[in-house]
């Protein structure tokens, strides 16, 4: 098992960023913020950990063919232990990287209200269903704290899903919080005393001027905590030529571009200020 390093001089990394292709639930939720339709929305939420709809695995593909061509090749790839995220890195990067790992850093908020799509399985169940994944590194993945850190991977509350159980999740928020939350989900988490911001995310482009302003600031610190924490291990890494494979909450939230499935964008990470 291979244990990754950090480089303490270096303060910048170009990485390439790829979301996942398309999954399950992309279209459902996609017309159901368009059309404003809560049925799409609920639909397409209540699927646990989604794999990849048929244009998702074309989507695949048609990345890995692009790829080939352009003879790209990884000594790391990164990517989440979602359904969609491990299929699209299988199937677009398999043979182009010379290292694979598992990590729910860069997963996105599990909010109740998002339901099942921000959940998956627990480690052991994953390595049943995609056994190629047992070649890669899961040591990042931690169910229960340990000398390594604490617990990242946890089961989550029940909400209504389609599938039966309620997931794995990671304990802390990604993104933004909307101001409707209840006091008591705003108390949840274990940095909502912390004050101190040590992240400043990229101001999303096409969205409403202040549109992350107007969230609450309890959740908004806890969020950028934990980005900017994963920022500057993902900078520090001992590898050059690293792609993360992920979920536009996340991407879309460093980068400032949303992004497409399947699109892959070159990024300068830059580590947060200390």
């Amino acid at each position: 098992m291979t244990t990754f390093t950090t480089r303490i001089d270096r303060s910048t990394k170009m990485i390439d960023v790829i979301r996942h292709a398309e999954a399950l639930h992309n279209p459902f939720v996609s017309a159901g913020k368009k059309t404003n339709d809560e049925s799409l929305l609920k639909q397409g939420r209540s699927m646990l950990n989604p794999q990849l709809s048929e244009r998702g695995l074309a989507q695949a593909s048609e990345l890995r063919a692009q790829l080939l061509n352009a003879d790209v090749k990884y000594d790391l790839v990164i990517t989440t232990p979602l359904a969609r995220t491990i299929q699209t890195t299988q199937i677009a990067l398999e043979g182009l990287a010379a290292r694979f790992l598992l990590t729910p850093e860069l997963c996105e908020s599990a909010e109740p209200r998002l339901g099942g799509p921000q959940r998956g399985h627990s480690l052991e169940q994953t390595l049943q269903a995609y056994p190629f994944v047992r070649e890669w590194d899961t040591s990042y993945v931690r169910e229960w704290s340990s000398e390594r850190g604490p617990a990242n991977w946890v089961r989550g509350e029940k909400i209504q899903l389609e599938s039966s159980g309620s997931g794995f999740h990671h304990p802390l928020p990604a993104e933004v919080q909307p101001e409707s939350a209840s006091p008591a989900q705003q108390k949840r988490s274990p940095l909502t005393r912390r004050r101190s911001l040590t992240f400043q995310s990229h101001p999303i482009r096409n969205r409403p001027s202040g549109a992350l302003q107007s969230q609450t600031e309890v959740h908004s610190v806890c969020a950028q905590e934990r980005l900017a924490s994963a920022i500057a291990w993902l900078v520090g890494l001992d590898a050059d030529r690293v792609a993360v494979v992920g979920h536009s909450g996340v991407l879309d939230r460093i980068t400032g571009t949303p992004l497409s499935n399947c699109q892959r964008l070159r990024y300068e990470f830059k580590a947060p200020a200390k």
